[in-house]
């Protein structure tokens, strides 16, 4: 297990903050809607597998500081990011989750 804040903005290229309505975007909000993110593959996807989607996204979720990830759990957010996440985010998502 490693720690992670993902609780931390999401930097532009010029190292503001990145803004969605007036608000910083932090790293927790992409990865927890990309894991509640629904596609026609997750409306194929066996009930275990969702539910587990599921509660990692509660987990990141509801932490306010460092969050523990296996590198399952790392992978599988790589995973899902790649292809809901834009390019530049998945980067930065990637050289945030780098063990």
């Amino acid at each position: 297990m490693a720690k992670f804040d993902l609780n931390q903005p999401i930097k532009n290229l010029d190292g503001t903050a990145m803004e969605s309505q007036g608000e910083p975007v932090v790293f927790k909000d992409m990865i927890v809607n990309s894991l509640l993110s629904t596609g026609d593959a997750e409306l194929k996807m066996e009930g275990k597998k969702r539910l587990e989607l599921f509660e990692l996204a509660k987990r990141i979720h509801g932490s306010n500081s460092q969050t523990d990830l296996s590198s399952g759990e790392i992978e599988l957010i790589k995973g899902r990011c790649s292809k809901s996440a834009t390019t530049y985010g998945y980067g930065v998502l990637c050289e945030l989750l780098k063990i």
